[in-house]
C-alpha cells in the first residue's frame, strides 16, 4: 500500500471521527420531540411503536439503552444517530472517491490522490453540515440509520463494480441484499437504492449502445424492485394472514431447493437471484419481533400486530388511510407542482443548498456543474446518481402525496436525494480542481497551487456551512421536551386521565411514564388513536383503566366496522345537547356539534358527523361519573373538546385544562391555587436552559412555550381583577424570569404590549414604557406606530411622547388630526390648532380636524377665531345643524 493510499484511507477514518465528534457535541441531552420519545420508549421497554415499525432500530435502540453511558436512556439511544450519520459521511467521501477513480482511471501520483480526496472531503463534509441530514443527526429517529443503509448499499454496488470479475464479487452483492432485508426493519426508503444498484450492474455486464436498450434497463431496474415492495414487504405476511405461516415456511425452503439446484447445475444468475431474495427474507424477518413482543402486551402496543391479519394492517399503515399515487397527478387541495414538488420538495432542496445569504448558492452551483461534467465524462454512472437523486426525491413527492398543510416539516424524507446530489459536489470539485491543475501544470508549484484550492473550497462551502448551522443544528442543553412532559404529568392530580391531542403532547409523556416511571398513575389518551378500536380496548383494559361502557362486541359492531349501521351511530343531525350528571346528582348541559362532513346518502339525511373519539370523550366522561379526575391538554383544540370549552366546563390548570363539575363564569375563571401551586412551585424547576442564549430553541420550541405564558397571564389577570395587584405583579415578574420574552419572544408584538398594560394597570407604568420603546425599535407600520401613540395616551398620560412618534408618519389628514389630538390631550391648544390646520390642508372638509380645530381654538382662548372657522364651514356645508349650534353657543359667549 503506498502512502498515499494510507493517506486516503486515513482521511475516511478522520471524517469519521471528526463529523462524529461534531454530532456527538450537537446532539440532543435526551428525547426531543416529534417521534423520538415514542422510539426511545419503545427501544427501552421493546414494545410496538406506530406504523409500520422499526424492529431492527428497536433491537438496536434497547442495545444501546443498556449501555452503562450518561443516566438517560434518550441519550443513549441518541448515540444511534450520532454513529449511523458519520458512517454515512465516510462512506459518502469513499463513493465519490469511486466515482472519480472511474472518470479519470486509478491514481498515479500526487496530483490523482489529492484531487480525489479533496473531491470527496469536500463533497462528504458539506452534506455532513447540510441542514436537513445534520437535524436528523442528533436525535433518535430512523432517519439516520436508514440513510446508512442507503449510503453502504451505493458504497457496495461501486465495489463490486471493482471486483465484479473475481471470484469474490458476488459476495458485494450478497451484502447489498442482506442490507436491504435489515434496512426494511428501519424503513423503506432504502429500497429506493435498488434501481441504482440494477443499472450499475447492467452497465457493467450488458454493452449500452444505444438509448432504446438505456431505456428498458431503467424501466427494468425500477420493476425489479416489485419482488421486494410489495413482494416480500407486504404479500408475506398477507399469505400467512390468509394461509397460515407455513406458506412463508413453503416459499423460503422452495427459494432453498431453488439455490441448492441453481448451485448444483452451475446457474449462477438464479443462484445468485434466489440467494438474494432469501437474505432479504432473513434481514425482513426481524418483523417477528412485532409480532413476539405484541403478543406479550408491552406497554406501548400500537395497533396490537399480535396476528399476522393484524400486523399486515400494520404494514399497510391502515390507520391513517391511503392516499393514491395518481390523485398527484389532478387538481385536489395539494396540486402536483405548486404544492407537492415545488413546496414540498424543491424548497426544501433550495433550503439545503442554496441559502443565498448564508451559503451564497455555492453548494447548489458545484453540485449543478458537477452534475454536468459528471454527464460529459461518464454519463452511464452519472445516470446512476440520477436515478438515485429522482427516486429518492420527486418520485417520493408523488407516491406519498402528502395533504396540505402538514403538521410539521417533512424534508427527513429526502435526504437520499440530498445525498446523492453531494455526490455531484464532489464530482463539481474534481472538475474545479483539474481546471486549476491544467492551468498550473506548467509551473513547479501546481501542487501547491491545488492545495489552496481544495482549501478554499473546503472553507467556502463544508466549513462555512458548519460555521453556519452549528448553532441552530446544535440541541447541546435542550431539555424542553423532557421538562415540558415533566411539567404536564405533575399539574394533574392522583389518577388522572388526560387527553393528549398528537405526537408532541403524548410521545414524551410515554417517555417519562415507561422509561423514566414518572406519574405512572396517570393514564395519557391519545385522541388521535381514540378513533381506533385496538386503542379502546387498551384503555379498557389495561393500567391504568380508563372507564368505558363499550364490550368487544360494540367496538367490533361499531368502530372496527365501517358500514352503514356504524355510520348511522355517528350521525349527528346539528348541534345537540350533552347532558353530565355531577357527583352530587345534578345535570350541567352543553352542546356537541357535528365535527365531520362526509358525503353520505342511503338514508341518511345530511351529512354531519361526530368522529369516534369525539363520542368516546362523551363515553368516558359519562362512564366514570368523577371517579377519576380527567383533563385536556391545553394543546387540544377548542374542536375537538366535544363543546366542553364552549360551555365553561374547562379550567385552566396551567400546562392542562381540568373538566369540572360546576360551569365557569368566564374562560378566564381558575382555581388560584392550584395554578399559583403549579406555576410557582412545580414548573420553575424543570424549566431548564429557558433563559440559556446559548441553547437553540427552535420556532416549534418557541410557539409551544407560549402555552406556559398563557397560564401566567391568567393568574396575573386573576390577582388584577381581584385587586390583588402585589400579587400579580410579582407574577408577572416570575413570568419573565422564567420565560424571559429576549429568548421566547411572543411573535406578538401587540401581546407584548398588552402584557405592559397589565403592568401599568397593577401600578408598574415603567415596564409599560420599557416595552413600547422596544416595541419602537422595530421596523413599524403605520399602524404600529398610531398603536404606539395610543397607548402612550391612554396608559401612559404622555401625549408629547406620542406627538413625537406620530411625526415619524409621512404627512395625511389622518396623522395630522392624530398629532393634533395629542396635542389636546397634553392641553397644549395652539400646538394642537397648528396640526389641525396642516390636516385641513390636505383635507379641506375633514369634520374631525375641524372639530379639533375649533376645540383646540376654544381651549386657547380664541373664540373669534372659532366662529370665523365655523362661519367658513358652514358656507362649504350649510345643513350641518350641530356645526351652527356651536357657532350660536360662541356668538352668545
Amino acid at each position: 500500500m503506498t502512502v498515499y493510499r494510507k493517506i486516503h484511507r486515513l482521511t475516511a477514518l478522520a471524517i469519521f471521527l471528526l463529523t462524529g465528534i461534531i454530532y456527538l457535541m450537537t446532539m440532543a441531552p435526551t428525547l426531543s420531540f416529534w417521534d423520538c420519545g415514542e422510539f426511545i420508549a419503545a427501544s427501552h421497554t421493546m414494545s410496538v411503536p406506530h406504523p409500520p415499525g422499526a424492529p431492527f432500530f428497536l433491537l438496536l435502540g434497547r442495545f444501546f439503552s443498556l449501555l452503562p453511558l450518561g443516566s438517560d436512556i434518550g441519550f443513549r439511544v441518541n448515540l444511534i444517530s450520532v454513529i449511523s450519520s458519520a458512517l454515512t459521511v465516510m462512506l459518502l467521501y469513499l463513493i465519490i472517491v469511486k466515482l472519480v477513480r472511474i472518470m479519470r482511471g486509478k491514481e498515479q501520483d500526487k496530483r490523482d490522490y489529492l484531487i480525489a480526496i479533496t473531491s470527496g472531503a469536500v463533497g462528504a463534509f458539506t452534506y455532513a453540515f447540510s441542514h436537513s441530514f445534520w437535524f436528523n443527526a442528533v436525535e433518535a429517529e430512523v432517519y439516520a440509520i436508514s440513510m446508512f443503509f442507503t449510503a453502504i448499499v451505493v458504497w457496495l454496488i461501486f465495489a463490486w463494480r471493482e471486483h465484479s470479475d473475481s471470484a469474490t464479487g458476488d459476495r458485494y452483492l450478497l451484502l447489498i441484499f442482506y442490507s436491504i432485508g435489515l434496512a426494511i426493519g428501519v424503513h423503506l426508503l432504502n429500497v429506493l437504492a435498488l434501481p441504482a444498484v440494477f443499472l450499475v450492474i447492467f452497465y457493467r455486464k450488458y454493452p449500452a449502445d444505444n438509448a432504446l436498450r438505456v431505456l428498458a434497463a431503467w424501466v427494468v431496474s425500477a420493476l425489479l424492485i416489485l419482488p421486494i415492495y410489495p413482494g416480500i414487504v407486504q404479500k408475506l405476511p398477507a399469505l400467512a394472514a390468509d394461509y397460515g405461516l407455513w406458506t412463508v415456511g413453503f416459499i423460503f425452503l422452495l427459494l432453498v431447493g431453488v439455490y441448492i439446484w441453481s448451485v448444483r447445475r452451475r446457474h449462477h444468475i438464479s443462484a445468485l437471484a434466489t440467494s438474494a431474495l432469501l437474505l432479504v427474507m432473513i434481514g425482513y424477518f426481524s418483523y417477528a419481533i412485532i409480532l413476539i413482543r405484541s403478543g406479550l402486551n408491552p406497554p406501548l402496543d400500537e395497533n396490537n400486530p399480535e396476528t399476522f391479519t393484524k400486523l399486515v394492517a400494520y404494514l399497510n399503515r391502515e390507520q391513517y388511510g391511503v392516499t393514491g399515487l395518481w390523485s398527484s397527478f389532478w387538481p385536489r387541495n395539494a396540486p402536483l407542482w405548486d404544492y407537492q414538488i415545488n413546496y414540498m420538495y424543491i424548497r426544501y432542496f433550495l433550503q439545503n443548498f442554496m441559502d443565498l445569504p448564508r451559503y451564497y448558492a455555492l453548494p447548489l452551483l458545484l453540485g449543478l456543474f458537477g452534475a454536468a461534467h459528471h454527464f460529459s465524462k461518464d454519463w452511464k454512472h452519472a445516470s446512476v446518481v440520477l436515478n438515485l437523486f429522482l427516486l429518492t426525491g420527486l418520485a417520493i413527492v408523488a407516491y406519498v402525496n402528502q395533504n396540505d398543510p402538514q403538521p410539521r416539516e417533512r424534508d427527513y424524507s429526502y435526504v437520499g436525494s440530498f445525498f446523492a446530489f453531494a455526490i455531484w459536489i464532489g464530482i463539481g470539485t474534481q472538475a474545479v480542481l483539474e481546471w486549476v491543475s491544467d492551468l498550473l501544470r506548467e509551473k513547479r508549484s501546481h501542487l501547491n497551487g491545488l492545495a489552496v484550492t481544495g482549501v478554499l473550497l473546503l472553507l467556502l462551502l463544508p466549513v462555512n456551512m458548519m460555521a453556519r448551522n452549528y448553532h441552530t443544528h446544535s440541541r447541546a442543553g435542550n431539555y424542553v421536551a423532557w421538562d415540558y412532559a415533566w411539567n404536564m404529568l405533575n399539574s394533574m392530580e392522583p389518577n388522572a386521565i388526560v387527553f393528549t391531542n398528537g405526537d408532541n403532547d403524548t410521545f414524551p409523556l410515554w417517555y417519562l411514564q415507561y422509561v423514566e416511571h414518572v406519574r405512572e398513575d396517570v393514564r395519557v389518551v391519545n385522541l388521535s388513536l381514540l378513533n381506533t378500536g385496538w386503542y379502546i380496548r387498551q384503555l379498557r383494559d389495561e393500567e391504568p383503566r380508563v372507564p368505558l361502557s363499550m364490550d368487544d362486541r360494540f367496538i367490533d359492531r361499531y368502530i372496527d366496522s365501517h358500514d352503514m349501521e356504524a355510520l348511522r351511530w355517528r350521525y349527528l343531525p346539528g348541534p345537540s345537547p350533552v347532558n353530565l350528571r355531577t357527583a352530587s346528582g345534578d345535570s350541567i348541559q352543553f352542546t356537541v356539534k357535528p365535527t365531520m362532513r362526509l358525503p353520505v346518502d342511503d338514508g341518511i339525511k345530511g351529512n354531519n358527523f361526530l368522529q369516534i373519539k369525539d363520542l368516546m370523550i362523551l363515553d368516558i366522561l359519562h362512564t366514570n361519573h368523577w371517579q377519576k379526575p380527567v383533563y385536556f391538554a391545553v394543546t387540544v383544540s377548542r374542536h375537538n373538546q366535544v363543546g366542553m370549552g364552549d360551555a365553561g366546563l374547562l379550567r385552566m390548570d396551567g400546562l392542562v385544562f381540568k373538566v369540572v363539575q360546576e360551569k365557569l363564569r368566564h374562560e378566564t375563571d381558575i382555581d388560584v391555587d392550584v395554578l399559583t401551586h403549579n406555576l410557582l412551585e412545580v414548573y420553575p424547576d424543570h424549566f431548564r436552559n429557558l433563559d440559556n442564549p446559548s441553547v437553540y430553541l427552535n420556532d416549534d420550541i418557541i410557539r409551544m412555550m407560549q402555552n406556559y405564558r398563557s397560564a401566567y397571564l391568567q393568574l396575573a389577570m386573576a390577582h388584577m381583577y381581584s385587586d390583588r395587584n402585589e400579587e400579580g405583579l410579582e407574577v408577572l415578574r416570575r413570568m419573565e424570569e422564567y420565560l424571559p420574552e429576549e429568548r421566547l419572544p411572543t411573535y406578538n408584538m401587540e401581546l407584548s404590549l398588552q402584557i405592559g398594560q397589565m403592568y401599568s394597570e397593577m401600578g408598574d407604568k415603567a415596564e409599560l414604557e420599557r416595552r413600547l420603546e422596544l416595541f419602537l425599535e422595530r421596523d413599524c407600520s403605520q399602524n404600529d406606530l398610531l398603536l404606539a401613540a395610543q397607548y402612550y395616551i391612554e396608559f401612559l398620560d404622555n401625549p408629547e411622547r406620542a406627538a413625537a412618534i406620530l411625526r415619524r408618519l409621512p404627512a395625511s389628514p389622518q396623522i395630522m388630526t392624530a398629532i393634533g389630538e395629542a396635542w389636546l390631550g397634553s392641553e397644549k391648544p395652539d400646538s394642537a390648532a397648528y396640526y389641525y390646520r396642516e390636516a385641513l390642508k390636505l383635507t379641506p372638509e375633514d369634520p374631525m380636524a375641524y372639530g379639533g380645530l375649533i376645540t383646540a381654538l376654544e381651549m386657547a382662548g380664541r373664540d373669534s377665531q372659532a366662529i370665523v372657522e365655523l362661519e367658513n364651514w358652514l358656507l362649504l356645508n350649510p345643513n350641518d345643524s350641530a356645526a351652527r349650534r356651536k357657532l350660536d353657543q360662541l356668538r352668545q359667549q
